[in-house]
Order: structure tokens, then C-alpha cells, then sequence
């Protein structure tokens, strides 16, 4: 639960005081500190989604093309960094 909520107050600081960029590579440091391996591949998964998480391997799977989209970067690194922790 710790964990959670560590990773979740990386998100959660106030947008105003930090990018969105800046948060995401924040969380992204946070899932490698845990040891998650994060691969960058146009499509991941069997549905070719735009990100992945495969706990069997520890591995987070993000498309390049979300940088261009840093909003629904956030939110997708965000969605999977949830998967990590439960």
C-alpha cells in the first residue's frame, strides 16, 4: 500500500509546479527503481496497445508515440504503473 501511494504522489503533484513531462520521467524513474524494465515498441501486447505491463517479467511496454501526446502519456504510464503495484 506504501508503494502505492508512493508512486501515486508522483502523479498527483500539482500540474502547475511540475510538467507533464517532468512527471512522467519522475514515474518512469520510480517503476525502474522497483526493477521494472521499460521497453519502447511501436505496438505492445497481443491487442498492440499503446502500453503494456507484463508482470510475469516485470516489463512496461510504451509506444514512442505517446511523448508527442504528453497528457495521455501521463495517463497511460499512470494506468500501468497501478498494474505494478497490485
Amino acid at each position: 500500500m506504501l508503494l502505492a501511494a508512493a508512486l501515486l504522489g508522483v502523479w498527483a503533484s500539482p500540474a502547475e509546479a511540475v510538467s507533464l513531462s517532468a512527471r512522467t520521467d519522475r514515474l518512469i524513474d520510480r517503476l525502474q527503481q522497483l526493477g521494472v524494465v521499460i521497453d519502447r515498441l511501436e505496438r505492445c501486447g497481443p491487442g498492440a496497445e499503446r502500453a503494456a505491463y507484463n508482470m510475469g517479467v516485470n516489463r512496461l511496454c510504451l509506444s514512442p508515440g505517446l511523448r508527442d501526446q504528453p497528457g495521455l502519456q501521463l495517463d497511460v504510464l499512470t494506468h500501468e504503473a497501478i498494474h505494478v503495484v497490485q
